[in-house]
């Protein structure tokens, strides 16, 4: 299972402009030496993404949908986004 925590504080986000608290987990990973990152036995590619350095995925759920956007974040530069199907993720909130 994966347990995520909100950062507090203002948060730039390409989508919906300046934020004063992010509404959805963030929780960080690795980039291996393909470019990818491994999120509860789920590979996702993150393209332009360093190698071997920690990237911060902020996950944004859609409960009517059933899938989230994952976006990621390196030193506060956005690398890009992917959908997952929120099964496929495992999320546990509290």
């Amino acid at each position: 299972m994966l347990y995520l925590h909100r950062p507090r504080g203002k948060l730039k986000d390409p989508i919906g402009g300046f934020r004063t608290d992010w509404s959805g987990p963030v929780t960080e990973r690795m980039v291996n030496s393909y470019r990818k990152i491994s999120i509860n036995n789920l590979e996702l590619k993150v393209p332009g993404a360093p190698l071997h350095e920690k990237i911060q995925l902020r996950i944004v759920p859609d409960k009517e949908s059933g899938v989230s956007e994952v976006r990621f974040w390196h030193k506060d530069e956005f690398l890009g986004s992917q959908k997952v199907k929120n099964s496929e993720l495992n999320l546990v909130r509290f």
